[in-house]
């Protein structure tokens, strides 16, 4: 048998590559993945249409408290501590107008602080990242889960870019469909009124229903009582954007202000000429959700190459939908998927991202903003001008990376622990016998005749400091604070020598004479091995020629499967060779292809050629034979 032999070189090397095919999120941490965790930052940096996705992870440093934090509300005479987001879903999951007074109240006292609290706190880097973005005109568009608004508080264009996914707590507004959002000064000054006992009316819409005609009135006060523009499902019927190509019919169930009403039902009166023809009536159109239209879907993100998740988003299923639509049609693209956030992802459901960066959040995009200054958009450096976003992440993502060759670490030749691996000299004692080393525990307890369990670590004192008796200190860096041998441990007077004199007169376990000295004297730690080992001796190895005559190929065959089934259970090697005696002058070198070499095993040979007579068994010599499971005993 020959092995082929591998060509050398100047230095060992090992082939590694940063990249593995699978359906699962690539997770890069900068420690462990340096050089490609710097590659996917100057890929951000470098792309001319962001579409970010955002949420309460991306404002952690900000210092206002997640969703899912209890608030204090009040519940009849009781004061209870609920999740902020348990509030929320309590009192937009059915119809507005059907929530009591005082569970209005208890919302809108929670959002109010909330709100103030939102005012007070400082933004973070995303604030400066989304700046940047629609300064150069690479901000296509911000979806954000979080309700405060932080996002919008860069700029005005900004602002007019964030889609916010549950509403806006700045925002206040009635149940009435065609009521007009306060606008952020105005809710502001309602901070006072919305903090009472008593809901607070929605002045535009309560005059308007007054000057209404009585037969067109619809809703009752409690569909006029203002709150806070925030849900807990997907929808953006808060916010006004354009949407081209969208269906502008109107519900007929809907009430309009009087600008709005202009033109509708015009009726022809008798005499008064001829029917006029109904203007079309005409309202802020909000952005809808785009569903399963690709095409429609493209034109929502403007034809972004990298959707940038930042921070970690609410599970939602109808949130997960729509980041899976989106990221398909930048994937469809050639584009990526990235999501930044220091916990890593689990599971199946998010394998439409491409790569995690695990990092800080504002720490990651620091490194994107610094980026951008060393090497702005209009100054490619090292790649091509006209190299589109598409490009850019195909080459970042889907092609394979180049392999890199890293040098082999030297191996280290020093003293080790033979159980451990413990490298530190200073915590090595030798066997006088053979040439092992051990680790030994450099602290002793003070209280002998004490439990073994029941000594706390202060009752422990490091002794012999650098071999030196006398020298005492509380402080001890030893990394393996359970060390392999502990000194004396076991000793028949309860007298206990010295660490530095027990060091200098170690015996390791295997050379101990257990015959002459009786019983080990030093605590050994157990240590975890997968299979039995022998130090001090080679396993046994044996080959075996079995001959024998055609008549006797069934007992042949029984201490054939006896030798090797006893052999695998004590994970010994065996070879074993059956050769007909009819038939030997055919055979072949049996051992032709043997590997073993010579020394390291026992040659046997067994001739099974005629029975003794009264004798159920296999014959040893003239005089003796043995039934089948005592062969296998001898």
């Amino acid at each position: 048998m020959s092995i082929a032999q591998v060509p050398e070189t100047s230095a060992a090397q090992f082939i590694t590559s940063s990249t593995r095919h699978t359906s699962s999120v690539r997770i890069l941490n900068p420690l462990k993945s340096p050089v490609r965790f710097a590659d996917i930052v100057a890929g951000i940096a470098r792309t001319k249409k962001i579409l970010v996705m955002s949420g309460d992870g991306a404002h952690l440093l900000s210092g206002l408290l997640p969703l899912e934090s209890p608030v204090l509300v009040q519940q009849g005479g009781d004061f209870r501590r609920k999740p902020l987001r348990t509030v929320i879903m309590e009192a937009t999951r059915g119809k507005l107008d059907e929530l009591s007074s005082n569970e209005l109240c208890m919302y809108n006292r929670a959002m109010v602080e909330r709100r103030v609290a939102a005012r007070k706190a400082t933004p973070g880097k995303m604030i400066d990242f989304l700046k940047r973005l629609c300064d150069d005109g690479r901000l296509s568009k911000c979806l954000t889960t979080s309700i405060d608004g932080f996002e919008c508080q860069s700029s005005s264009a900004v602002a007019d870019l964030v889609i916010p996914l549950y509403g806006d707590n700045r925002l206040l507004r009635c149940a009435t469909p065609s009521c007009r959002v306060l606008s952020e000064e105005d809710s502001a000054t309602c901070d006072e009124k919305m903090s009472g006992d008593e809901p607070a009316s929605c002045r535009r819409c309560t005059l308007a229903y007054t000057k209404a005609n009585k037969q067109r009135r619809k809703g009752t006060a409690a569909s006029r009582w203002l709150r806070p523009a925030v849900q807990l499902y997907v929808g953006l019927s808060f916010v006004s954007f354009h949407v081209p190509n969208m269906d502008t019919e109107l519900d007929e169930s809907d009430d309009y202000d009087e600008g709005a009403r202009q033109g509708l039902d015009v009726q022809n009166a008798v005499g008064r000429g001829q029917k006029k023809t109904p203007h079309p009536r005409r309202r802020p159109i909000p952005v809808e959700l785009p569903q399963l239209d690709s095409a429609l879907i493209t034109q929502f993100h403007g034809g972004s190459k990298l959707l940038l998740i930042v921070g970690t988003q609410p599970k939602d299923p109808e949130l997960l939908n729509l980041t899976r639509e989106l990221a398909q049609s930048i994937h469809d693209a050639d584009g990526a998927v990235i999501y930044i956030d220091p916990s890593p992802l689990h599971g199946t459901q998010h394998d439409h991202i491409d790569i995690q960066l695990q990092s800080d959040v504002d720490v990651v995009l620091g490194d994107v903003l610094s980026a951008m200054d060393r090497e702005p958009i209009d100054q490619p450096g090292d790649l091509d001008e006209s190299m589109s976003d598409n490009e850019i992440w195909y080459e970042i993502i889907q092609n394979d990376i180049p392999l890199r060759f890293t040098e082999k670490e030297a191996p280290y030749n020093g003293e080790l622990c033979i159980h451990c691996g413990c490298n530190i000299p200073e915590y090595l004692a030798r066997c006088m016998k053979c040439v092992h080393h051990y680790c030994y525990r450099r602290v002793q307890r003070r209280d002998i005749n004490s439990s073994m369990f029941s000594i706390d670590a202060s009752a422990l004192e490091l002794v012999d400091k650098q071999g030196m008796e006398g020298i005492e200190t509380d402080d001890d860096h030893f990394a393996y604070h359970e060390a392999c041998i502990s000194f004396n441990q076991f000793t028949d007077d309860g007298t206990r020598p010295s660490i530095a004199g027990a060091a200098q007169t170690f015996i390791c376990p295997d050379c101990w004479d257990h015959q002459q000295q009786g019983l080990y004297p030093h605590y050994v730690r157990p240590i975890a091995r997968e299979s039995v080992e022998v130090r001090t001796a080679q396993w046994p190895r044996m080959a075996m020629v079995i001959y024998y005559v055609e008549a006797y190929w069934p007992q042949t065959k029984n201490l054939m499967t006896l030798m090797a089934g006893r052999w695998r259970q004590l994970g010994w090697e065996c070879i074993l060779e059956p050769v007909k005696l009819q038939h030997l002058s055919e055979k072949s070198d049996v051992f032709s292809n043997f590997c073993w070499e010579p020394g390291t095993y026992q040659l046997v040979a067994v001739y099974i050629t005629h029975g003794l007579i009264g004798e159920q068994g296999y014959q040893l010599n003239n005089s003796e034979a043995l039934r089948p499971a005592e062969v296998g005993d001898n």
